[in-house]
């Protein structure tokens, strides 16, 4: 190169190296078992660790004896008349 400066090829070959290898390594986002990826099959088996460690809640204890029955309702009114009705239909 006459009259440039030289691009030095050493830290671009050392950079070009590192990037070809974090590429082989499995991310989270590849694809794991059942087509999801590797970090999500991760939040599902935790999701069911802790499902399976839930106790069941205590059964419900049933009354040993029903409740009585309810007295009956009264009768509900007959329908309201109203008074200023009455006198303009005579």
């Amino acid at each position: 190169m006459a009259g440039g400066r030289a691009v030095p090829i050493a830290p671009l070959l050392a950079l070009g190296a590192v990037l070809a290898l974090a590429a082989c390594g499995r991310g989270d986002d590849a694809a794991g078992p059942g087509d999801v990826t590797v970090s999500e099959a991760k939040a599902l088996d935790e999701a069911a660790e802790m499902i399976e460690a839930r106790k069941p809640p205590p059964p419900v204890a049933s009354p040993s004896s029903p409740l009585p029955p309810r007295p009956p309702l009264p009768p509900l009114p007959g329908p309201r008349v109203n008074e200023s009705s009455q006198q303009s239909r005579r």
